[in-house]
């Protein structure tokens, strides 16, 4: 009987450990390059009690590093929901490696740290993510989550535990540790605007758009991922100048038709002026005199008598012509 008690315990605080943790790390990325940076810590409610996972100066450092804080409950867990919206992840990039721990942010390290390691192009930006998380650099492996103070509250005489201890054997060789700490919800999360060009994502839909991770509760995980941004900002500025340069040909085009009309338009007008006329003193067309001419009525002539003055007439004077030899 006292050793099932011991059994009955230790198997209560066992399930009580099974799924007892949850911590979630994404990343949603957007075309614009900004993105939501979200962690979610909770524990079961059973073993919280009314305690915090965070105290009040952890909850400031977070603050301080620009991340808010807020409670977070779900079902039978508790916890917090630490997050932090970024305008350009090109603020959280560099052009150097950058290993970023994720499993450190408990430990207030790494907030202000380099997300990405950035290569930047003109029209689109490489970006390179070496993440880890190792729990027994975090608070994951110091919370009270293995159940002990539980069954070693509870009181046995000197009898009692002589036999119970002869049994602690058996039953720790009856439970499965790893897979206990399997059952932890330990994730990270990416959610991308484009497919990602390389990634060792445990699991990867919507077209590599959507990666996640699943983490090790022991040991040090590694998390890759490589993924394209376009430079819009960039693009932008390139198109805006390519219609201003547009418009401002088809307005050069459209000045020197105009002045290739009014260049016409002059010497219509000064083969006019050639072929005016002056009339009176006033500049009159060719066209408008001849006008007036046919629009003139004709006039009959007057015949006008001349008068013939006397004339005396010169009687013609007979010259007689010699011809040789002979007198005529």
């Amino acid at each position: 009987m006292k050793k099932n008690i011991r059994l009955i315990l230790f198997c209560g605080v066992m399930f009580l450990l099974t799924g007892c943790v949850k911590y979630n790390v994404t990343m949603d990325i957007k075309k614009d390059k900004s993105m939501d940076f979200t962690l979610i810590y909770a524990l079961n409610s059973s073993l919280l009690e009314d305690d915090s996972l965070l105290k009040d100066e952890d909850k400031r450092s977070f603050q301080d590093a620009g991340f808010i804080v807020e409670d977070y409950s779900e079902n039978n867990m508790r916890g917090v929901k630490i997050y932090k919206s970024i305008k350009n992840i090109d603020a959280v990039s560099s052009v150097v490696d950058a290993n970023y721990s994720l499993s450190a942010l408990l430990d207030n390290q790494e907030k202000d740290e380099s997300m990405f390691k950035v290569k930047k192009g003109l029209f689109k930006n490489t970006y390179i993510a070496k993440l880890k998380f190792d729990a027994s650099d975090s608070e994951l492996n110091n919370s009270d989550i293995d159940g002990s103070s539980d069954v070693d509250d509870y009181s046995f005489d000197e009898e009692e535990e002589t036999d119970i201890s002869t049994s602690d054997a058996d039953i720790s060789s009856d439970v499965d540790y790893s897979s206990m700490m399997s059952s932890m919800d330990l994730s990270f999360n990416v959610k991308l605007p484009y497919s990602a060009k390389s990634s060792n994502a445990t699991i990867k839909n919507n077209d590599n758009k959507d990666l996640s991770w699943t983490l090790s509760s022991s040991g040090e995980e590694s998390i890759d991922f490589e993924f394209e941004l376009y430079n819009w900002n960039t693009i932008y500025i390139i198109c805006g100048a390519g219609i201003v340069l547009i418009v401002i040909i088809i307005v050069i085009m459209i000045n020197g038709k105009k002045k290739k009309d009014g260049n016409s338009d002059i010497v219509a007008q000064s083969d006019d002026v050639s072929a005016n006329a002056v009339v009176d003193g006033t500049t009159t067309s060719i066209t408008e005199i001849s006008q007036t001419v046919e629009s003139t009525p004709t006039v009959p002539a007057v015949v006008v008598p001349q008068t013939v003055e006397s004339a005396p007439v010169t009687p013609a004077v007979v010259v007689p012509q010699t011809v040789e030899g002979a007198l005529v």
